[in-house]
């Protein structure tokens, strides 16, 4: 929220230098102020409201065009990215690191079997390769 166009807490005569006596002028003015900021707020959090509620749509439409996942947006036991090239890729991009490591049937880095079918878990293995051997690859590790 923006709050420098806000109207300001005190009368125009009483900007520069203020006074410790009431005045009505002033009052006018925190109560525009108080009432600018509420407006303000409202408007901020219709702004987050339908941001929100545009986000979720498109996340339903997504799911409805979709031909991998279910209703819910899982394909199996996945979130499902509604990217039918995401297979196809990562198959494709697990070949050139088995070239690149010159054909290997098992991980160099841990010896996990490279034909055992595609998983992330929690031992760091992206695919079919540790993490260490696919930083190895993109030139990162040792």
């Amino acid at each position: 929220m923006n709050t420098v166009d806000a109207p300001p807490t005190r009368c125009t005569a009483h900007l520069e230098e203020p006074t410790t006596f009431p005045c009505g002028e002033c009052g006018d003015a925190r109560q525009e102020h108080a009432d600018w900021l509420a407006t303000a707020r409202m408007r901020e959090a219709d702004r987050v409201r339908q941001e929100r509620d545009d986000d979720l749509r498109a996340r339903r439409d997504a799911i409805a065009r979709c031909v991998l996942c279910d209703d819910r947006g899982y394909a199996g036991p996945v979130v499902c990215n509604h990217d039918p090239e995401a297979g196809p890729r990562a198959t494709r991009y697990v070949k050139q690191i088995k070239e690149t490591l010159g054909g290997d049937s098992e991980c160099p880095t841990c010896g996990r079997d490279l034909n055992l079918p595609s998983v992330t878990c929690r031992q760091g293995h992206y695919g079919w390769l540790c993490a260490e051997a696919v930083d190895r690859y993109r030139g990162r590790g040792g």
